[in-house]
């Protein structure tokens, strides 16, 4: 059994087990309902998203940061390059530094 914060922002910490469902001390049902009556579960969701988003972008950054320095890595007169196959392009080039 572990102790989980419901809608991850309620303040409404109930235990859980998987075997055996969700218990609730004093009042944390009561807290669990009127935090979903004032559209906490909504909030919830919206945070999730934000959150999510905003790691999304932080991705986006570093794959558009690699992709510049991979591109950098080659001649601009690399098939590879040219056709949009960097991952293979820069597979070869570790293949050629560490190998020769």
């Amino acid at each position: 059994m572990w102790r989980q914060n419901f809608g991850k922002i309620s303040g409404v910490l109930i235990d859980v087990c998987r075997a055996h469902g969700t218990w609730f001390d004093r009042d944390e049902l009561h807290r669990v309902i009127e935090f979903i009556r004032s559209g906490g579960l909504e909030r919830s969701a919206r945070k999730t998203r934000d959150l999510l988003d905003a790691e999304v972008k932080v991705l986006q950054q570093r794959v558009t940061n690699l992709t510049s320095r991979g591109h950098a890595l080659f001649s601009s007169g690399d098939e590879r390059i040219q056709s949009g196959n960097l991952a293979v392009g820069i597979a070869d080039w570790l293949l050629n530094v560490f190998l020769k």
